[in-house]
């Protein structure tokens, strides 16, 4: 385990420089990573932890653009 984990560190060339968790309930956890780019530049990167067995699908059109929808459910 420890070798698969130093030689992901080795091949991926973003940097985290801190993470914070920005939205958390009982489906799923936002978390906002502060990171360094490959070009060295600045960035946010996001990422979603589903708490349960979950899909996401982000469909793209033919011309590029991400469709969200947005759904109101009733606990």
């Amino acid at each position: 385990m420890m070798k698969a984990d130093s030689e992901e560190t080795e091949r991926n060339p973003w940097t985290t420089m801190s993470s914070e968790v920005r939205y958390d309930n009982n489906w799923i956890t936002v978390t906002e990573h502060q990171v360094l780019t490959p070009a060295q530049s600045h960035g946010i990167y996001g990422t979603v932890h589903f708490k349960n067995l979950a899909v996401g699908i982000v469909p793209v059109d033919s011309q590029g653009f991400t469709w969200l929808v947005g759904q109101y459910r009733i606990r």
